[in-house]
């Protein structure tokens, strides 16, 4: 059974410039650089003190690729990205490129693999689309250990054929 010591919570960065809508875009990335690492160094920097009292993750699947590295220059906790697939097998911004996500296994993090078609693959994305995504970071992290299914099931418009939710995973499965 579960306990309390066996649960961690994850905070989740977004870039969202609205919080300095009277400033210039350089000024506006500039603020929420200073902001966001200032959060994060309280958070998980150096040591990590909180990340390991608290046992708090960093979801970064919502951050530019700046703030990614950004983030990563200051930590040494682990790393999520619950929901992303391969920016290598497709190519979305939304992905994580494959030194993304090596800097992510590095941590003792992981990444979650995205069922939106839109992060997946074309218009006529199918359950080997997702198996692509899976094998491609098989093939940068041979034991699997780093790569988990996020889904983003509740926030998606469109799955890929022959995947119709968590009841689909057996079949994901089978296929891999």
């Amino acid at each position: 059974p579960m306990d309390d010591t066996d649960i961690f919570r994850f905070i989740q960065f977004q870039r969202n410039i609205q919080l300095f809508p009277r400033l210039k875009p350089s000024d506006q990335r500039t603020q929420m650089v200073d902001l966001s690492l200032a959060v994060i160094d309280d958070f998980i920097g150096g040591n990590g003190f909180i990340h390991v009292a608290f046992r708090i993750r960093s979801d970064l699947i919502h951050i530019s690729d700046e703030g990614f590295w950004d983030i990563m220059k200051i930590t040494q906790a682990p790393i999520l990205a619950t929901h992303s697939s391969s920016r290598s097998v497709w190519n979305s911004s939304r992905n994580l490129t494959d030194d993304m996500f090596r800097a992510i296994c590095e941590t003792g993090g992981v990444a979650g693999l995205n069922m939106y078609t839109e992060f997946i693959g074309n218009e006529n994305v199918d359950i080997d689309n997702l198996c692509d995504h899976v094998l491609h970071f098989l093939e940068l992290d041979p034991s699997g250990k780093h790569i988990a299914l996020g889904g983003d099931l509740d926030g998606c418009e469109t799955l890929p054929r022959g995947f119709e939710g968590i009841q689909s995973y057996p079949v994901l499965a089978r296929r891999l």
